[in-house]
Protein backbone atom coordinates (compact mmCIF):
# COMPACT_ATOMS: atom_id res chain seq x y z
CA UNK A 1 0.00 0.00 0.00
CA UNK A 2 1.09 3.85 -0.63
CA UNK A 3 0.55 6.98 1.33
CA UNK A 4 -0.12 9.92 0.38
CA UNK A 5 0.41 13.60 1.39
CA UNK A 6 -2.17 15.69 1.46
CA UNK A 7 -2.27 18.80 3.63
CA UNK A 8 -5.83 19.61 5.05
CA UNK A 9 -5.83 22.76 3.23
CA UNK A 10 -5.83 21.00 0.04
CA UNK A 11 -8.72 19.09 0.79
CA UNK A 12 -10.58 22.55 2.27
CA UNK A 13 -9.60 23.75 -1.08
CA UNK A 14 -11.59 20.60 -3.02
CA UNK A 15 -8.47 19.23 -3.61
CA UNK A 16 -9.70 15.26 -4.33
CA UNK A 17 -6.51 12.55 -3.39
CA UNK A 18 -6.02 10.44 -6.98
CA UNK A 19 -6.71 7.13 -5.50
CA UNK A 20 -10.08 5.43 -5.86
CA UNK A 21 -12.75 5.79 -3.01
CA UNK A 22 -13.46 3.04 -2.24
CA UNK A 23 -10.03 2.67 -0.90
CA UNK A 24 -9.49 1.88 2.92
CA UNK A 25 -8.05 5.43 3.74
CA UNK A 26 -6.25 6.31 7.46
CA UNK A 27 -6.26 10.02 8.08
CA UNK A 28 -3.30 11.24 10.17
CA UNK A 29 -1.55 14.47 11.11
CA UNK A 30 1.10 15.66 13.63
CA UNK A 31 -1.27 15.63 16.84
CA UNK A 32 -4.31 13.74 15.35
CA UNK A 33 -6.69 17.25 15.42
CA UNK A 34 -6.87 17.82 12.10
CA UNK A 35 -7.47 14.18 11.29
CA UNK A 36 -11.29 15.21 12.55
CA UNK A 37 -11.85 17.73 9.52
CA UNK A 38 -10.09 16.01 7.31
CA UNK A 39 -11.82 12.78 7.56
CA UNK A 40 -15.27 14.68 6.94
CA UNK A 41 -14.02 16.29 3.77
CA UNK A 42 -13.06 12.82 2.69
CA UNK A 43 -16.16 11.80 3.16
CA UNK A 44 -18.49 14.04 2.18
CA UNK A 45 -16.18 13.50 -1.51
CA UNK A 46 -17.53 10.15 -1.68
CA UNK A 47 -14.40 8.33 -0.15
CA UNK A 48 -16.45 5.36 1.57
CA UNK A 49 -13.55 3.90 4.09
CA UNK A 50 -11.91 6.86 5.73
CA UNK A 51 -10.41 6.05 9.11
CA UNK A 52 -9.27 8.97 11.48
CA UNK A 53 -6.23 7.74 13.77
CA UNK A 54 -6.48 9.79 17.08
CA UNK A 55 -2.79 9.32 17.57
CA UNK A 56 -0.14 11.67 16.17
CA UNK A 57 2.59 11.33 13.79
CA UNK A 58 5.30 10.97 16.22
CA UNK A 59 3.18 8.34 18.16
CA UNK A 60 2.60 6.38 15.03
CA UNK A 61 6.57 5.87 13.67
CA UNK A 62 7.16 5.25 17.81
CA UNK A 63 4.40 2.15 17.50
CA UNK A 64 6.47 0.94 14.38
CA UNK A 65 4.48 2.48 11.78
CA UNK A 66 6.82 3.15 8.69
CA UNK A 67 7.93 6.67 7.96
CA UNK A 68 9.21 7.62 4.22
Amino acid sequence: SASLLVPLSELQDGSKPPHDTATLTYVHCAAGVRVHPASAILSSMGFERVVPLQEGFATLANLGFEVE
